[in-house]
């Protein structure tokens, strides 16, 4: 019995290390998403998302789709893909009976967010200099958010992204948990 109680105890004291070191926590606010979608004729396209509080698209640099990406995410924290398994953050994130109530509803939550992002969204085009199209996605949300360091392993890859650990202007990684609004932004907010 000894040997139990030490073994469960060693494993929420590395659980809780592992928690800590991905310096985790929650933020409730208002932010817009925004899905950046780059096309080249040549070559896949590139998918990623962030979040900001405003975003002058001026700022943005338009030389070719590497540094675009970059000033994005000077302006932006990141986001991963909502629609991939983000469970594994939330768990080591939150506390057992708070992740536990959030990941239950978890993939429904996910597949809302994603249809009501896409339904409330103000498209946007912007060509860079070298011929790649750069197609935005814009939604004013408005939520609790996770808040990591890009250092968190949990953090779900998508193929069509640049690697994050490549990109030194990512810091902070945003997941949407629980997202109450969904507002379409007006033209004049950006243009």
């Amino acid at each position: 019995m000894g040997r139990i109680n030490f073994i469960l105890v060693l494993f929420f004291v590395v659980f809780k290390i592992d928690a800590q070191e991905s310096n985790c926590n929650k933020v409730n606010d208002s932010l817009y998403f925004i899905e950046i979608d780059i096309r080249k004729s040549d070559n896949y396209p590139i998918i990623m998302s962030g979040v900001c509080k405003k975003i002058n698209f001026d700022l943005l640099t338009k030389e070719n789709e590497e540094l675009f990406v970059n000033s994005f995410y000077k302006l932006c924290y990141y986001t991963p893909d909502i629609q991939w398994n983000n469970k594994k953050v939330i768990s080591n994130c939150l506390e057992v009976t708070e992740a536990e109530s959030y990941l239950l509803g978890y993939k429904n939550e996910v597949l809302k967010m994603s249809s009501k992002i896409n339904k409330n969204s103000l498209e946007k085009t912007i060509k860079l200099k070298n011929n790649c199209t750069v197609f935005l996605r814009i939604c004013k949300i408005k939520g609790l958010f996770v808040v990591t360091d890009k250092v968190n392993k949990n953090i779900s890859k998508n193929s069509n992204e640049l690697e994050i650990d490549d990109i030194s202007e990512i810091d902070k990684v945003y997941i949407p948990l629980k997202i109450s609004c969904y507002k379409k932004p007006k033209n004049k907010e950006f243009f």
